[in-house]
């Protein structure tokens, strides 16, 4: 007789799919992203490849969350942070703080952001990335022009390049 296998939990597919970045994101921490194939996020979920392709059409698509993923993340991680000082400086040294905290709890991100820049060319997820990256420094350039203009960084500082150090 086969021995009484426990029953699956069902879950949502937005849950699901929330699971499935997860794993990615865990996946990227201990490999290069080419090596993340849907046969291996479905392994390390414990799932068939079938049932991570019932949650996204492509391989693509699971890229994709994993960018919206980190640009929702990331962005509510710097707002936090800004209501953490009152002074523009102290404000650009809590969003650096707080953005190498969530890089020290997420060190798949920077793998896989940077890893699809390397690429020439365009697509949908580059342009994600790209898209959210620039985002990102025009943030960073805001802070570190409010910082400028209140004469707690050199006026010869340049507030474009300034956010090259977080990035």
């Amino acid at each position: 007789t086969l021995a009484p296998t426990a029953p699956r939990h069902r879950l949502t597919t937005d849950q699901r799919q929330r699971e499935i970045v997860a794993t990615v994101l865990a996946l990227a921490r201990e490999r290069g992203p080419d090596a993340i194939t849907t046969q291996a996020i479905a392994d390390r979920m414990g799932l068939t490849q079938g049932a991570v392709f019932r949650h996204f059409p492509d391989k693509q698509a699971i890229w994709l969350a994993v960018f919206a993923w980190v640009r929702e993340s990331l962005g509510a991680v710097f707002a936090a942070s800004l209501a953490e000082s009152a002074t523009p400086i102290g404000k650009v040294e809590a969003a650096f703080i707080a953005h190498v905290a969530f890089v020290a709890a997420n060190p798949g991100v920077p793998r896989v952001m940077f890893h699809e820049l390397q690429y020439p060319g365009d697509s949908p997820v580059r342009a994600e990335v790209r898209a959210m990256i620039a985002g990102y420094r025009k943030r960073l350039a805001t802070l570190f022009k409010e910082a400028k203009a209140a004469g707690e960084l050199p006026a010869d500082l340049d507030v474009a390049l300034a956010p090259v150090l977080f990035i």
